[in-house]
């Protein structure tokens, strides 16, 4: 993802990386996924690890839950060192980010507190995000009615924590774009386009186990809910992502043609955005947290994967028409992955 970075760089990457795993998990299907009193305590701890002071402060006020969530504020709190480490290490003209300090008795509003400009600013903003999007998806989980296609895809822009990747390219390869640079039309339908794809790769090839898990958040599970078959659906978010992939090429062209005077940076920050994509597609298939070997054997050389024929926990939900929600009567339903999304991961991860 960051080919270029510095070993110091790549090391604050990383271990961001290994952070936002177990983190993300807790609200995906770990111990506040339907809690989101819980969820949003520990997320707003995560927030205030932007905070100058933070290291100082305590969180008696918010531990009087016992054992199980002084573990989970442990983890949130972890993030404070790993931001201390952006801030310290970013490039001159990067950040101009300025702090709120707070005691042990005064929570800080975190809205209110002025970030400055640079990579700070946007990192913060970024996390935000996620964290704005994720509460939503904790609170949607408690809710018996499922979104549509096109609002689940809205969360999870948000809630699937791609777009600080950006920023840790831009902070990993010293990318020098002033902020102006990111208000442009081009570059932002870019980084929401890299966004979209990324997220619809994940949700296709991490079905399997979330389908077992009882995730529903999945742009897969929500075409099913929808009354799509497997196959159906499989074939429509792929669709998705074609088509994406087409329209990140074309605001690319665009934004080269447009001859911005740091065309070369923006064609840098466009390739980190690339290399995500990428990036994202080799760890899937590299790693056993979505795909056993033999799925991924199967995947790879047949183009296909195997999923329940009637979606676990799809009572839960109303899906929207409601008449349109379907089961297969077949015992065990494959669905067939296009033997070019197959052929097109294989390329991107090689």
């Amino acid at each position: 993802m960051v080919p270029y970075a510095d070993a110091k760089l790549l090391r604050i990457i990383c271990e961001w990386g290994n952070w936002i795993f177990p983190f993300d998990d807790l609200f995906d299907n770990g111990d506040v996924c339907e809690d989101f009193t819980h969820a949003e305590k520990v997320m707003r701890r995560m927030e205030e690890s932007f905070c100058e002071g933070d290291g100082d402060r305590q969180d008696h006020t918010l531990l009087h839950e016992g054992e199980n969530f002084k573990r989970l504020f442990e983890l949130a709190r972890m993030h404070g060192g790993i931001y201390k480490s952006i801030a310290e290490h970013c490039s001159p003209g990067q950040s101009d980010a300025r702090y709120t300090r707070h005691t042990k008795h005064v929570l800080v509003v975190i809205c209110e507190i002025d970030y400055g400009t640079g990579i700070q600013h946007r990192y913060v903003a970024s996390m935000r995000q996620y964290s704005s999007g994720t509460l939503a998806q904790v609170r949607q989980a408690q809710t018996t009615r499922m979104g549509t296609f096109e609002e689940v895809l809205a969360q999870r822009r948000q809630s699937v924590c791609v777009t600080p990747l950006f920023v840790l390219v831009e902070f990993g390869h010293k990318i020098d774009l002033l902020d102006v640079a990111f208000e442009n039309a081009n570059v932002r339908r870019v980084e929401v386009l890299g966004v979209e794809i990324a997220l619809l790769h994940n949700d296709l090839l991490s079905y399997c186990k979330e389908e077992e898990e009882g995730v529903m958040h999945n742009t897969v599970a929500v075409c099913r809910l929808q009354g799509m078959s497997a196959q159906d659906a499989v074939t429509f978010v792929g669709t998705e992502v074609s088509c994406r992939m087409t329209e990140f090429e074309e605001a690319v062209r665009k934004l080269r043609e447009s001859k911005h005077r740091r065309t070369n940076e923006l064609m840098r920050y466009v390739q980190g955005i690339r290399d995500v994509i990428k990036a994202n597609l080799w760890w899937s298939l590299r790693t056993e947290r979505f795909l056993s070997e033999q799925q991924k054997l199967r995947l790879m050389t047949e183009g296909t994967l195997e999923v329940a024929s009637i979606m676990p926990c799809c009572h839960r939900f109303t899906a929207h028409p409601p008449s349109n929600v379907v089961a297969s009567t077949e015992s065990n339903e494959g669905f067939q992955k296009a033997l070019s999304f197959a052929k097109e991961v294989e390329t991107h991860a090689a």
